[in-house]
C-alpha cells in the first residue's frame, strides 16, 4: 500500500499547515501568539480571584478586605449557611419518616409473632384461650398511656416447678 507523496512523513509542518489553509480556507495566523497570551493571562486572573473568595468564605486573609466586603462575605456565608441547614433539616425529617415507618412494620411484625407464640402455645397446652402477654415486647389492643412505662409479663408455665414447696423430689437410688 503506497501513500500519496503530499502525506509522506518527512515533509515539515508548515507545509501540512499550509496546505490545510488553502484547502480549507482557514488562517490560522487570526490565532496569533498575542491573543492566546491575552486568553491566558485573563483565565490566569480569573483563578487568582476564584482561590482568593474560597480563602475568603473560608475565613481565611481577610484583613485586606474592607467592612463593605466583609458584611457582603458575612451575607454570603450566612445564605449558604441557611441551605446547608435546610438541607439537613429536610434529610433528617425523611429520615424520621422512614425509621418511623420501620418501627410501625417492626411493631405490627411483632404483634403477629405474639399472636402466632401465644396460638401455639395455646395449642401445645389444649387450653382453649392463650394466656400469654408479653407487655413490652406483644402490645395490647389497649392504648399504652406512658411508651417508657413497661408492662408486666404473665406467662402459663408449661412444666410445673419442681423446686416449689408441695411437690416432692424423687429420691434417687443408685
Amino acid at each position: 500500500m503506497t501513500f500519496p507523496s503530499k502525506f509522506v512523513v518527512g515533509s515539515s509542518m508548515r507545509k501540512i499547515i499550509e496546505r490545510y489553509q488553502k484547502v480549507s480556507g482557514a488562517r490560522l495566523s487570526e490565532f496569533d501568539n498575542q491573543h492566546l497570551y491575552c486568553e491566558m493571562t485573563r483565565m490566569k486572573n480569573e483563578n487568582e480571584k476564584l482561590q482568593t473568595n474560597i480563602r475568603h468564605m473560608l475565613g481565611e486573609d481577610l484583613t485586606s478586605m474592607t467592612m463593605a466586603e466583609l458584611h457582603h462575605l458575612e451575607q454570603q456565608l450566612e445564605v449558604a449557611s441557611n441551605r446547608v441547614r435546610s438541607r439537613k433539616n429536610h434529610l433528617m425529617l425523611q429520615q424520621l419518616d422512614n425509621l418511623r415507618r420501620k418501627e410501625r412494620l417492626l411493631e405490627e411484625q411483632n404483634n403477629h409473632l405474639c399472636r402466632l407464640l401465644a396460638e401455639h402455645q395455646a395449642a401445645v397446652e389444649g387450653v382453649a384461650e392463650p394466656m400469654i402477654d408479653f407487655g413490652v415486647f406483644c402490645q395490647t389492643a389497649e392504648p399504652r398511656g406512658n411508651p417508657l412505662q413497661l408492662q408486666p409479663f404473665r406467662l402459663q408455665p408449661t412444666q410445673p416447678n419442681l423446686q416449689e414447696s408441695g411437690m416432692q423430689r424423687p429420691a434417687l437410688q443408685l
